[in-house]
Parts: C-alpha cells; structure tokens; sequence
C-alpha cells in the first residue's frame, strides 16, 4: 500500500529525530505517537508529555499532563484525537485540535480497567485489555472523539488463568493480531467487527 509505505516511511523518520538525546526530566517514556508537528510521549506514572517538534533536531517540550494514580503505557492518534492507554482508566480520550495542548474528553470504558496496547484499522479502534478479565475492546470510532463499544473479545481457546492474556494488538486489512502472552499471537477475522472469528495462532511448540 503506497499510502501507508509514506506514512510509515514519514513515522520512522520523526522517530529518529526524536530519539536524539532528550531529556524527560524524571519521566521514562513508554511509548510515543507522532502527529501535527507534535509527539505524544506516554510516560508511566508521569502522564502525557507534549514536545513540539517544529524543530526535529530539538524538540521542545511545551506540556505535561500529569497523573494522580495511574500509569500510561501506549498512545495513537486518530485526526484531533488522541487515545491513550492506560492501567487504571481504560483508554483516556484527548482532544489535540490544539496539537500542542491535550485536552481530556472522557474514558472508556466507565469501568476501572487496564489497558495496555492500541490499535486502528480504519475506524475501528482495538485495545489489550489483560486485566482484569482477559479481554479485547473493539471500539466504532467513526466520531474519534466518541468511541462507541462494539465488542468485548475473548480470544478463543486463551485460557487467563495460565497467563493467556492479551498484551499487545495490531490490525490491518480486516485481520486483528493479539500478543496473548503463553498463548502466543492470535489472528482473528474482524471483517465484522463486533464479531470476530478467531483464524489461527502462533506459539511456541506448534
């Protein structure tokens, strides 16, 4: 896909100039989307660090959202919205059509959940939900700012108890790929979306 090949080929290319040395004072990034001229830097127990990237060879760091109790781990942007995964809140939702300052909007789910990777095909946004119930959360983001739940998904035959929770997401061409820890990754049919249909998995011994 020539599309993607540039955005992907553009992605890399703000990366690198940002892993130059950066100081996030006490901060350990976990993640970072980049958007706007902006990257996004999810920092742990630190919040949401904005750096401004107007120069790619000094990004200049121009906001913290910070956290009370809780732990950021991924980040993804979709338009002027940016989602934000998260330990305790699920998957935080800030508005960015000003790039430079996030605002929240809300969280979903309403329930106290964790969430530790995201994903967007299209619109549809898909979140690793290892605890507390094992779980995937599809979501129809057709308005980003407003995600609409279509789906909890249990990954067939993942046994939670032994570990088998899901950790990591990725989705592209209808096809949802899910890092299930001991269970190994998982590709599940989401042509439809609020139904997917487990294809087949890759571990270790098979």
């Amino acid at each position: 896909d020539p599309r993607l090949k540039e955005i992907m080929t553009s992605l890399v290319q703000h990366l690198h100039a940002f892993a130059r040395e950066v100081k996030l004072t006490e901060a350990t990034a976990t993640n970072v989307a980049v958007a706007h001229g902006h990257a996004y830097v999810t920092a742990g127990a630190k919040g949401l660090i904005t750096f401004d990237l107007s120069d790619p060879s000094q990004p200049r760091q121009v906001r913290q959202y910070e956290l009370s109790n809780d732990y950021y781990t991924d980040a993804l942007v979709n338009g002027s919205t940016l989602y934000v995964a998260s330990r305790r809140s699920g998957i935080a939702v800030f508005d960015i059509t000003n790039p430079a300052i996030p605002v929240r909007l809300r969280s979903v789910p309403e329930s106290v959940v964790e969430v530790n990777s995201l994903a967007l095909d299209g619109n549809v946004l898909y979140a690793a939900s290892p605890a507390p119930n094992a779980e995937v959360y599809v979501y129809d983001v057709a308005t980003p700012a407003e995600p609409k739940q279509l789906r909890r998904y249990f990954v067939e035959g993942a046994e939670p108890l032994a570990g088998e929770v899901p950790l990591h997401v990725a989705a592209m061409g209808g096809r949802l790929y899910v890092s299930n820890w001991s269970f190994g990754m998982t590709v599940s049919d989401v042509t439809n979306p609020a139904n997917p249909k487990l294809l087949g998995r890759f571990a270790n011994g098979m």
